[in-house]
Parts: structure tokens; C-alpha cells; sequence
């Protein structure tokens, strides 16, 4: 099994394989087409894209490939308004919530044959089954994100914590130890929450549900009323109201940077908080050196549950169908996988 990057090199490469031979070998002479690469990713992943791109037209000089750069909350709205504009996106990296609307809207062309051989054989079938839609697969996965307990490990040694917590007693005890105030005011949190920016709150929130053992529906049944949903709502109260461990205040974030959310953990306010993979570089970035205080554990366990469960979820490489054949050809190509690698 080929193990999935998460760099911008690697993305590009899994851009991925043929269809056939659709694009001439190096050395033939076919008509120019230009193709473009939707992304939300940052300058440094953007740079490392481009040089991918330009690579490969090196040896392809008949395809140009454009990156194009939006911010995380600017991706999808930019992907449905262009669809079928002749200059719209040739391919995008996509979250695959949104894949069943784009498939259901023949946005994005269900993967060639030669691909399907290609994705099925070198992925793992839960990665296969998150880039597909009743089963027509759509794209290459190439992203995974796995949500954690982060904990930073000089805010527990100061407050005399030897190891992260393991169960929700654990989490409120550490989170009073870990909490600072001045007056009423919170100036340590304990304990963090994001209360905007909907993903932000949805996904630590059913991590710590499904850790209770629970499921946010039952069926189609919705179930956020009884159960661990319900013993999932009474921790956030009890941290926020009851004991003031976990401060609003500071949960503040957005789509794209994560916004103060991760100021505040970085600058050591905050300090435990349910996070995903994702964002390691923004937070080395804002740590720098202190970085090295940042450690990882899983979720603790609800008194109902057996094991932590955290939410995971993906993002694949997908091909806009309302491109030319000559582009949606490009863009399969096999050269981007094998001339760069999966890893």
C-alpha cells in the first residue's frame, strides 16, 4: 500500500495516471492545452506546486499548467461558480463532504478506468470509499486528517501533570490545574473549544461524542438530544459554566487560519484543545522554537465509551467534467504519478 503525502509535492503527483496514453510521450509535437490547478493551500505549498507544474511541461512543452491559489473559504464557492466556464478549474483538491453535491451536479468526471485500477490497487478501501459516490469513484485521495487531543507538555509540567488525560474525569481535573485567572477573567483556559466557524466545533465535538460511544444519528434519526450527544453537551456546559476551565472568549476562529483559536494555544493561553493534523504548520510557524512543547494524545474516553474514536476525514484530487476532453485527458495523465511518485 502506498503511503499518502500530505505536502504539496506529493498532491501534485497524485494528480495522477492515464488514460490510455491520451497525452503524447515526451518528444511529440500535439496541440498546446493548458490546464489549471485549483487549491487553498499557502505561498510555500503554492511555490512547491508551481515547480511540480513547470516540470512537467518541461517534458510535456504541449501542456501548461496553471496553479491557482483561494482561501479555504473561497474553495468550494469558486469551484461550483466556475464549473462550466471554459476558464473554470481543471482540477481541484476538494473536501470529500462536498463531493456527493459535486457529483450529484456533474461538477467533478468520475475517475477513467486506468485510474480506477490505479487508485483501487494502491489505496486503502477506506480511502477509496471517502473519494466515492455509490460507488463511482471520483478522484485520488490525498489527505487524511485525524483529530487529536493536542496538549502543550510546559504548561502540564508547570502545573505538575505528568500525562495527558485518558478519560473525561481525567480532562476536567487536568483542565482545573491547567486553568489561570485574574479576577473572573480566564487568562490560561484549560481546556479549549472553537464556537465558530462550523467544522471547527462540529468535529472535536463528535470526537469526544463517539469516544462516549455514541453516534450523532441513529439511522437518519438525529440523536444530539439523548445520549452521548447529550453527555457530550453536558461536559462543554460543565467546563464552560460550571467550573469556567474552557473561555469563549478565546475560541474564536475561521475557515482559513483558525484564526485566534490558534493564537491562543500557540502563545500558551490555552492549554489543551481538540485538533486535527491539518494545521502543523501554521502552528509551527506561530510557535517557532516553543513548538517542541506541543504533544499529541487521544481523545479521552466518555464514561459510556470503550476506546477513543476520533473523527477523521479526506480530501482527494478531482477533475472538473465540464473541461475539454483534450484537458480532462491532461489531467489524468499518468506522468504526474509516475514521473513524481506516490511515495
Amino acid at each position: 500500500m502506498r503511503k499518502l503525502r500530505y505536502g504539496a509535492f506529493g498532491l501534485a503527483s497524485l494528480v495522477a495516471a492515464s488514460v490510455g496514453g491520451a497525452v503524447p510521450a515526451v518528444g511529440q509535437s500535439p496541440a498546446p492545452v493548458t490546464i489549471s490547478y485549483l487549491t487553498h493551500w499557502g505561498p510555500d505549498q503554492v511555490t512547491q506546486l508551481q515547480a511540480v507544474a513547470t516540470a512537467y511541461t518541461a517534458l510535456h512543452p504541449n501542456v501548461t499548467v496553471e496553479i491557482r491559489p483561494v482561501p479555504f473559504g473561497d474553495l468550494l464557492t469558486t469551484i461550483k461558480t466556475q464549473a462550466t466556464s471554459p476558464g473554470g478549474p481543471t482540477i481541484a483538491g476538494i473536501y470529500n463532504l462536498w463531493l456527493p453535491e459535486l457529483a450529484r451536479d456533474a461538477v467533478v468526471a468520475p475517475a477513467p478506468e486506468a485510474n480506477v485500477t490505479d487508485i483501487t490497487t494502491n489505496w486503502p478501501a477506506s480511502a477509496v470509499a471517502g473519494a466515492s459516490v455509490d460507488d463511482v469513484l471520483y478522484g485520488y485521495p490525498n489527505e487524511i486528517n485525524t483529530y487529536a487531543l493536542n496538549y502543550n507538555k510546559r504548561l502540564f509540567a508547570d502545573a505538575g501533570i505528568t500525562a495527558p488525560p485518558t478519560t473525561w474525569d481525567e480532562l476536567i481535573a487536568d483542565a482545573k490545574l491547567l486553568t489561570k485567572k485574574d479576577g473572573d477573567v480566564i487568562t490560561q483556559q484549560g481546556f479549549g473549544l472553537i464556537n465558530s466557524w462550523a467544522a471547527g466545533v462540529v468535529h472535536p465535538f463528535y470526537s469526544l461524542l463517539a469516544s462516549d460511544g455514541g453516534d450523532i444519528v441513529d439511522g437518519t434519526t438525529p440523536t444530539l438530544a439523548t445520549g452521548a450527544a447529550a453527555d457530550t453537551m453536558a461536559l462543554y456546559e460543565k467546563l464552560v459554566k460550571e467550573l469556567g476551565v474552557t473561555a469563549p472568549e478565546l475560541g474564536t476562529a475561521d475557515a482559513n487560519t483558525a484564526g485566534p483559536f490558534i493564537d491562543n494555544f500557540a502563545n500558551g493561553n490555552t492549554a489543551m484543545l481538540i485538533m486535527a493534523n491539518w494545521w502543523q504548520a501554521s502552528l509551527k510557524a506561530a510557535m517557532g522554537d516553543s513548538f517542541t512543547d506541543v504533544a499529541t494524545a487521544p481523545i479521552p474516553v466518555g464514561p459510556n465509551g470503550n476506546a477513543a474514536h476520533p473523527v477523521s476525514y479526506e480530501w482527494l484530487t478531482t477533475v472538473n467534467a465540464n473541461q475539454t476532453p483534450e484537458q480532462q485527458a491532461a489531467a489524468w495523465h499518468r506522468e504526474w504519478s509516475h514521473r513524481f511518485g506516490h511515495g
